[in-house]
């Protein structure tokens, strides 16, 4: 597994959506190399897993289910791979 960064517009449910995704294994925050710990952008998160693909696939399925009763929410959103270390989250 690697780690993948994802950056996403939503158009409304905010909070709730970012608490959801932090429940299911995404995180907000880096640490970095000397221990410390860095948190990301609010519509910044990173999240373990198999691709790209599958980390935007995952994405995707949690914010639905987080926004069920309303519908869909995200504008947009991009991920890449990152280096990054989550055990800070």
């Amino acid at each position: 597994m690697r780690t993948y960064l994802i950056t996403y517009d939503l158009q409304h449910s905010h909070t709730a959506v970012k608490q959801h995704l932090l429940k299911k294994g995404f995180y907000e925050a880096i640490r970095l190399p000397d221990g410390t710990t860095l948190e990301l952008p609010n519509t910044t998160l990173l999240v373990e897993a198999d691709s790209a693909k599958a980390a935007g696939e995952l994405f995707l399925k949690e914010t639905r289910a987080a926004t069920l009763s309303i519908g869909s929410n995200v504008q947009r959103y991009l991920v890449t791979a990152s280096t990054a270390d989550c055990s800070g989250g």
